[in-house]
């Protein structure tokens, strides 16, 4: 079940004293979170989502909140900063031939166009700008970024065979 899932929301500091703590999400629409039916949790340091339904979701000012049942103090919240929310894919909005949720283009293989391994896609952030890819190499420390600018720089996106091509010169 957990391979149809698809990652909604980072969960991010307390807010309040109360144990709200506010949620991080990567949803074009936000109310959409709304109405899910079924969420999953990954709390920080774990490796599985786990079925999720003891909360409460609220809206202030446009940022949306999550407060856990039995949580009612920001000291005890914290635990579950940096963890994330999930929900099945199939709850998600149909996506148009050309756009990919964050989650299906972590752990892509990214080349340039001469054929060059710059890297697997670790994450992507979220900027004013436009997306940023965020590329690791395996034995590496070092992280590269690279703008999601379509169809300017990230020119192929083939989930089929695992990989992307952009126009992005290798760090030498």
């Amino acid at each position: 079940m957990t391979d149809s899932l698809v990652t909604i929301a980072r969960i991010g500091a307390p807010h309040g004293v109360k144990g709200h703590l506010k949620l991080h999400l990567f949803l074009e629409n936000p109310e959409e979170i709304q109405g899910f039916s079924h969420f999953y949790l990954q709390e920080p340091g774990a490796k599985a989502f786990k079925p999720f339904s003891d909360f409460e979701l609220s809206c202030k000012g446009g940022q949306f909140y999550v407060l856990f049942h039995g949580v009612h103090d920001r000291d005890l919240a914290r635990q579950f900063t940096h963890g994330l929310l999930a929900v099945p894919r199939e709850e998600l909005s149909a996506l148009a031939e050309d756009e990919f949720y964050w989650s299906d283009l972590e752990g892509l293989s990214v080349y340039n166009e001469q054929g060059i391994l710059l890297g697997v896609i670790d994450h992507l952030l979220e900027t004013g700008a436009n997306d940023v890819l965020v590329l690791k190499k395996q034995g590496e420390q070092m992280e590269q970024l690279i703008p999601y600018v379509r169809p300017e720089i990230v020119k192929e996106i083939d989930l089929k065979e695992h990989k992307m091509i952009v126009d992005w010169e290798a760090e030498s």
